[in-house]
């Protein structure tokens, strides 16, 4: 499973792509273990035009691999109203 994130950020936001301690010291975090998994694309919140927007990046992400959207998931079981 390859997992792409789009973070939008402001100044003094820290990086979501930045273990809490170094991979050295703590190998089993989750970003330490699959970073060659994680695909982060960081972008400043003042030009993000709102959710739909990070979802297009998110989407351009996408190199052929399974797909799992969950946000679509969960929208496709509101229409349906199992939500």
């Amino acid at each position: 499973m390859r997992v792409a994130v789009v973070d939008q950020i402001v100044d003094g936001d820290g990086s979501c792509d930045v273990p809490f301690s170094p991979c050295l010291e703590d190998p089993e975090q989750p970003l330490c273990k699959y970073k060659d998994q994680i695909d982060v694309f960081q972008m400043d919140a003042e030009l993000a035009v709102g959710p739909v927007f990070a979802r297009h990046i998110g989407h351009r992400l996408y190199r052929g691999e399974n797909l799992n959207d969950r946000n679509m998931e969960c929208m496709l079981r509101l229409m349906r109203g199992q939500g």
